[in-house]
């Protein structure tokens, strides 16, 4: 009914008044081979709404109107609508260098219901697909045609794969890391100093800084962003009158720095650095491992948190909950509450938003998470090692 449908507007574009919108049923005719349950003739109903350039977002949400109406007047009471957007799997394809072939892997991901993961799977391959991209497009479809995160977290356990790696929950708690090392090493924080390798990133948002400020005896911040960061420095100092330490000297910036937050940098960007043999590196983002000549110091790659079973509850009727990543369900949970209480901060006032700075280490400690322990390049690192750092670093 499209092509008929796109022959009617292009005669009558002139007569006719925009957004164009219309419904018809009729008898359709498929140009391909019959089959079970595909019929070369059957009756279609189409609604379309068509506009002159471009179409607000109302538009869009009158079409699941119009089905909830019709449903609703068929007599139907308990059904789903599915909203699906075609961007969503093209930009999985974008990410996976497969935009040239997007085409005709969208026509084999369509058969999945009517065919079965199995045979999509086999018809990938055939298209020439390599096994891990297709389990990461067959596994993304799977969560796009089910409705809420229990849901997903049971396709998830299904599958084996780990769509959240903590990485989130790290950067969150990146100040509590700081006072569980040096709660370890008996040092008040008000006497430490502490430092942040930060690379260039236009969208960072720098409020993770502000417990540290407030908390530490100095921050100091190695950054290939001195315009940005020399501008913050300068208001903090005609502001609040704090001081923090801007700089970005190769060989003598960290020579002397016992604990180091590496917010952004990458394997290459670090080993630029001369870096304190006995340095402690905090990595907030994932697969770095710092293995300099000398180094003799501690990369914490990761963190063990112990969760109070009231906050997981609500997933302990999911079959295989207790193959899930603590952290990462955790962060999950984390993650859903954030997104609900921005929507809230977008109508609150400039003094309201002020208390707001702390947000997620207020959920974070309302929910009673804390760190138990901290992974490093080879697995759990031991509270001895930690406290004999200090002793080296002395």
């Amino acid at each position: 009914m499209t092509v008929p449908l796109a022959k009617y507007v292009a005669a009558n574009f002139g007569e006719l008044s925009f957004p164009f919108r219309r419904y018809q049923i009729g008898k359709v005719y498929r140009g391909e081979k019959a089959q079970a349950g595909r019929f070369r003739e059957f009756y279609q109903c189409d609604i379309d709404i068509i506009g002159d350039g471009s179409l607000s977002i109302m538009n869009d949400a009158e079409i699941p109107s119009v089905i909830y109406s019709t449903f609703k007047s068929l007599g139907f009471e308990d059904f789903t609508i599915c909203i699906n957007n075609r961007k969503i799997l093209n930009g999985l394809f974008k990410s996976l260098d497969l935009e040239e072939k997007s085409g005709d892997i969208l026509r084999v991901i369509d058969k999945i219901e009517k065919i079965g993961k199995e045979n999509v799977i086999k018809e990938l391959e055939d298209e020439g697909v390599e096994k891990a991209k297709i389990e990461k497009i067959v596994f993304s479809d799977e969560c796009i045609c089910y409705l809420g995160y229990p849901n997903i977290v049971q396709i998830c356990i299904q599958n084996g794969i780990e769509v959240l790696n903590g990485r989130q929950l790290m950067r969150y708690m990146d100040f509590d890391i700081l006072k569980y090392i040096l709660k370890l090493q008996n040092i008040p924080t008000k006497q430490e100093d502490v430092f942040f390798l930060i690379k260039k990133e236009n969208n960072l948002d720098l409020q993770f800084l502000s417990r540290f400020i407030e908390n530490c005896k100095t921050v100091n911040i190695v950054t290939n962003d001195l315009k940005r960061f020399k501008k913050v420095q300068e208001t903090l100092y005609e502001k609040e009158s704090i001081l923090i330490s801007v700089s970005n000297h190769k060989t003598k910036s960290l020579k002397r720095a016992k604990y180091i937050f590496n917010v952004n940098m990458d394997l290459q960007d670090l080993e630029k650095y001369t870096i304190n043999r006995n340095a402690i590196i905090i990595h907030l983002q994932d697969g770095i491992k710092y293995q300099a000549n000398l180094f003799n110091g501690i990369n914490v790659n990761g963190i063990e948190i112990d969760i109070p079973d009231e906050v997981i509850e609500e997933y302990d009727k999911i079959e295989g909950i207790e193959k899930f990543n603590a952290m990462r369900l955790y962060e999950s949970i984390l993650l859903r509450r954030i997104a609900r209480e921005k929507r809230k901060i977008i109508m609150l006032s400039k003094s309201d938003l002020a208390k707001q700075k702390n947000i997620v280490a207020d959920m974070i400690l309302e929910d009673g998470i804390k760190i138990k322990g901290l992974i490093g390049n080879n697995g759990k690192i031991a509270e001895a090692e930690i406290i004999q750092n200090y002793q080296k670093m002395k």
